[in-house]
């Protein structure tokens, strides 16, 4: 008995996608959490993309984010991990560690108009 294996010729490679893990995740979804009971968050969103991840949060399903965190891997200028962006793309807040990020949510620094 012979076992052959085929090889198919336009087989795509898996390219390795940047996530965030189960305490990040944690400590977003708690932040996230209170938002919603508060009444000022409504919907979120998470990306996946090859050199970062995107946690979007939104105050309507039908508007555009109002917030997002940023987990990047590449290297860039400032070589911080993660970032907070407003709905115009402000970075509002940049750390390496995320529980930093997610106190300045939670502080009264952020208002609706």
């Amino acid at each position: 008995m012979a076992v052959h294996y085929l090889k198919i010729p336009n087989q795509q490679k898996l390219t390795a996608y940047t996530s965030f893990n189960r305490s990040e995740l944690g400590l977003i979804l708690a932040i996230y959490g209170k938002k919603v009971s508060q009444g000022i968050w409504k919907d979120y969103a998470i990306d996946h993309c090859a050199n970062n991840a995107i946690f979007s949060f939104y105050r309507s399903s039908f508007e555009k984010a109002y917030l997002q965190i940023e987990k990047n891997t590449k290297s860039t200028k400032s070589k911080l991990k993660y970032r907070l962006i407003d709905s115009v793309g402000r970075v509002l807040k940049q750390d390496n560690d995320l529980t930093k990020v997610i106190s300045f949510l939670s502080s009264s620094q952020l208002k609706i108009v």
